[in-house]
């Protein structure tokens, strides 16, 4: 797992130039994001919603959903089920199908990288945080080839090898989570 100043060691290294820590956060974060795309952080969100088609506000940092449970209204803890049919406005919101508590598990947007304290993480899955170095020194060569065609060259083959690794590690990880389908698996509790 690699810290802000482990991120900036490498980068140093490769690039051969002190990097302004600001922009290597900027750099950080914008990596996150692309690697969230393809492999958010997991988070869940209740709604209550009264109504038949209510329309609730999607959190702020929500990529995609993994999941909606419907809890009912009036029922038993216990009740609860998978549903389908809630959907996600043109205008950020989801809309409901009918009145009931719903719980939203979706994947989320990771939080910036602080480049006053050294030890902090990038917050997307470890497995991400060496392909973020790459990320970073493809975007310090866009940033300072001042139209000189082998570092734009340069930039772009970092970049390019930051999306290949991420997709990559992504479908593995996806390709080993959990599905009962996928894996046979059947019974009462499913």
């Amino acid at each position: 797992m690699l810290t802000f100043t482990g991120i900036k060691r490498r980068v140093e290294g490769i690039i051969r130039v002190e990097i302004d820590p600001a922009r290597l956060a900027q750099y950080i974060d914008e990596a996150q994001q692309d690697v969230a795309i393809r492999w958010g952080i997991p988070a869940e969100v209740e709604y209550e919603v009264e109504n038949d088609n209510e329309e609730k506000d999607v959190p702020e940092d929500y990529v995609e959903t993994i999941e909606v449970i419907w809890k009912g209204s009036e029922e038993p803890e216990s009740f609860q089920r998978i549903v389908k049919n809630v959907t996600l406005t043109k205008y950020g919101k989801f809309r409901f199908p009918k009145g009931g508590n719903y719980k939203v598990r979706y994947l989320r947007s990771p939080a910036g990288i602080n480049p006053h304290d050294p030890d902090s993480k990038p917050e997307v899955h470890s497995v991400f945080h060496p392909d973020i170095v790459n990320f970073c020194v493809g975007r310090y060569w866009e940033d300072h080839a001042e139209g000189v065609e082998s570092d734009l060259a340069v930039g772009g083959m970092y970049l390019n090898k930051f999306n290949e690794k991420v997709i990559s590690k992504a479908t593995k990880l996806r390709s080993q989570s959990h599905d009962p389908d996928r894996l046979g698996i059947s019974g009462w509790w499913l």
